[in-house]
């Protein structure tokens, strides 16, 4: 009997939260969230809003492997993501400026 309530209670909580784990809802969501922000290039808005929903650090660890993560200093690090957020920052900053006007599907 246990066993069927945690697997019930698993699949309550997994089709509640579904929603929220599907890649275009997630987009949909965030260009919604920040399109009025954007028509008027807020930049910081925008740099607020990559922060809250991007993990940094651990992109980073991707980018450069954990071997390579575990052996630099703190400094290394902290500049590493530093420059990868002002990359991400730019690049997506220009892409979305210059698509801000079309109209997006999500299919």
């Amino acid at each position: 009997m246990k066993k069927y309530l945690v697997l019930v209670s698993l699949f309550l909580s997994f089709s509640v939260f579904s929603h929220e784990q599907d890649p275009l809802y997630f987009l949909e969501h965030v260009l919604n969230e920040i399109k009025p922000f954007l028509i008027q290039k807020d930049d910081v808005y925008l740099e607020k809003t990559m922060e809250k929903y991007v993990d940094f650090e651990e992109m980073a660890l991707w980018i450069v492997g954990k071997s390579v993560w575990n052996n630099s200093s703190m400094s290394d690090k902290i500049n590493f993501i530093k420059e990868l957020k002002l990359l991400m920052l730019k690049t997506y900053k220009n892409t979305v400026y210059y698509y801000i006007d079309s109209d997006i599907d999500f299919l």
